[in-house]
């Protein structure tokens, strides 16, 4: 579908390419597909209040820099660690722990793209953790 080295550009991925992926996820879930044993039933109201949105931050999943204060983590930068949320939700989240911004899209009951709902949905993220 895309060149490899497409993804592999960290922030620099260009946003088409999240909101084609939200896209494609949206279409396939509605048709009753499932990822990793996850459907549009297991998101809930992340897919069912789920808008297509004007979103232009690119937001690492597991932060840049560790919540236990370590720099330089490997890996952050790989597209399956990225998602695409708005310039606000990043600036409020950005250091935050996966669990803490979990909690966060929990208890406003929305997630602001599809691939961040199924990022979510993983028990453990990070370089120890899967995902």
């Amino acid at each position: 579908m895309y060149p490899n080295g497409v993804l592999h550009q960290g922030t620099s991925v260009q946003n088409f390419v999240f909101n084609r992926l939200d896209y494609l996820l949206w279409c396939r879930l509605l048709a009753g597909e499932s990822f990793s044993g996850k459907d549009k039933g297991y998101l809930g109201v992340h897919f069912d209040k789920f808008q297509f949105a004007f979103r232009t931050s690119v937001e690492h999943y597991f932060p840049q820099t560790d919540p236990s204060g370590a720099k330089g983590m490997e890996g952050v930068d790989r597209f399956g660690n990225l998602c695409l949320i708005s310039p606000s939700s990043n600036s409020r989240l950005s250091n935050y722990s996966p669990a803490d911004k979990k909690k966060f899209y929990r208890e406003n009951n929305r997630a602001e793209s599809l691939k961040q709902a199924l990022m979510m949905s993983y028990e453990h993220w990070g370089p120890d953790g899967g995902g």
